[in-house]
């Protein structure tokens, strides 16, 4: 999802508001074909952001051979990779995403964390009771400070 909204050009993916933030069913069906080539863990296809991930041998390795001559895409890598440091468990992500979706599709939550807060608890009996407010409005602060609030392309 921020890879996409970094400008990684994905057009396969189509993210749409989902349970725990937002969603593309096509990225689920990469991360099967993955599954026993790079990773471990997903091969049941279950939609679960605590479905833990393996790394099978080779696979940094891999990765780091791909992106060599991409050096577009390694800035974006690293783009995400320092906005979700400190909120790299599924409760983060979930904290991250669902502030920046709702940034992203409204003035109002982009440029006030009380506004954000509000279509968060508003998105779902779920967020309501567990993304705590003090949560999102420090999740809202880290992508205004890193300029994720203006990114919006998302389609």
């Amino acid at each position: 999802y921020f890879l996409k909204a970094v400008g990684e050009p994905l057009q396969r993916l189509k993210f749409t508001r989902g349970l725990y933030g937002p969603y593309a069913p096509a990225l689920r069906h990469s991360l099967i074909q993955m599954e026993n080539h790079l990773t471990r863990g997903f091969g049941e296809g279950k939609d679960d952001p605590s479905t833990p991930l393996e790394l099978l041998s080779g696979a940094v390795e891999a990765s780091q051979v791909f992106l060599s001559s991409k050096n577009d895409t390694t800035e974006r890598i690293n783009r995400v990779a320092q906005l979700i440091e400190g909120f790299e468990d599924p409760y983060g992500m979930e904290l991250l995403s669902s502030v920046h979706w709702v940034m992203a599709h409204g003035p109002a939550a982009r440029n006030n964390a009380e506004d954000a807060i509000v279509a968060i608890h508003k998105w779902s009996p779920r967020k309501r009771k567990l993304l705590k407010p003090e949560h999102l409005e420090k999740a809202w602060q880290r992508l205004k400070s890193q300029n994720w609030d203006g990114l919006t392309a998302l389609g």
